[in-house]
């Protein structure tokens, strides 16, 4: 049976997903990027308005990356490597 990762993980995971430092996460969260990093470690909670901010943030990025992998597939089946490896670089960008 698989167990959600702990919020220490499902924040840090989604921080660097989206690209953002622990001061502008924590800007972003209303808290201090000394909080997030301290979340980060399990020192500190996050208190439940972030919880439910990360996710609904992982739900959206998980539809993101769901869509993106279905978009791959097809361009493997049809098109080639080529075209996945540029579905894979545009959506880095």
């Amino acid at each position: 049976m698989a167990t959600d990762p702990p919020d220490r993980v499902r924040f840090r995971v989604t921080r660097e997903a989206l690209g953002l430092t622990q001061a502008q996460w924590g800007a972003v969260l209303d808290v201090h990027g000394l909080t997030v990093s301290k979340w980060e470690r399990g020192l500190l909670t996050p208190n439940d308005r972030a919880v439910a901010i990360v996710t609904r943030l992982q739900d959206k990025l998980a539809v993101e990356v769901a869509r993106l992998g279905v978009e791959i597939r097809a361009a493997l089946e049809s098109a080639g490597a080529l075209e996945a490896f540029r579905l894979l670089l545009e959506a880095t960008r």
